[in-house]
């Protein structure tokens, strides 16, 4: 017991674990910017919150927002939530990009066309 009580000091005073967990308590309450109109479909980092907070953009314009869990920030290259160290954050922008080639299809095919091209 006592061995787990040091180590909890020590992480306390070395690291400042106490400022490390980040909690999104108010998240109802938090206003955003950050507008999906005239952009792909997906997902995409918001810099004003430290890209902890990334919005999904659907087919019609709207914004959904999601939360990374604590100790990460959404990677706008890869399009996951990791580690904050990993990337910078404030560079997410430049990879907005990336959701008009993931996302981006060849409209659908009339099925009766090829029904009739094919008998």
């Amino acid at each position: 017991m006592l061995r787990i009580v040091a180590v909890s000091v020590v992480c306390f005073i070395l690291t400042d674990c106490h400022k490390i967990h980040k909690r999104w308590v108010d998240i109802e309450n938090a206003t955003f910017t950050f507008d999906c109109t005239n952009r792909a479909i997906g997902f995409y980092a918001d810099v004003e919150y430290d890209c902890q907070i990334f919005h999904m953009c659907d087919p019609e314009g709207r914004r959904i927002p999601h939360v990374c869990a604590n100790d990460t920030s959404f990677n706008q290259e890869y399009r996951v939530c990791d580690w904050e160290n990993n990337f910078d954050c404030s560079e997410a922008p430049k990879w907005y990009f990336l959701n008009e080639l993931t996302y981006a299809t060849d409209p659908p095919k009339d099925v009766e066309d090829d029904y009739h091209d094919n008998n």
